[in-house]
């Protein structure tokens, strides 16, 4: 959706129409939905040709550390 139909129902919703406040309301929950998405997406493994998400390099480090510990016994 274009900013300035964003920016429309904006004006609406403050000037006190309920449609349009139920409207910019679920915009902006569906824009918050989309980031929170992209960044749950960061922290976890995106697929094969990404670079690992902070808890796929987590794991990686842990089970390095594991390798370590066993080889040192």
């Amino acid at each position: 959706m274009s900013d300035e139909t964003k920016d429309y129902f904006k004006e609406q919703a403050l000037s006190g129409d309920s449609g349009f406040a139920i409207a910019f309301a679920l915009l902006e929950l569906a824009d918050a939905q989309e980031r929170t998405a992209l960044k749950l997406g960061r922290l976890g493994f995106d697929g094969p040709s990404n670079s690992a998400g902070g808890l796929e390099g987590v794991s990686l480090s842990l089970e390095d550390i594991a390798k370590a510990i066993k080889d040192k016994d």
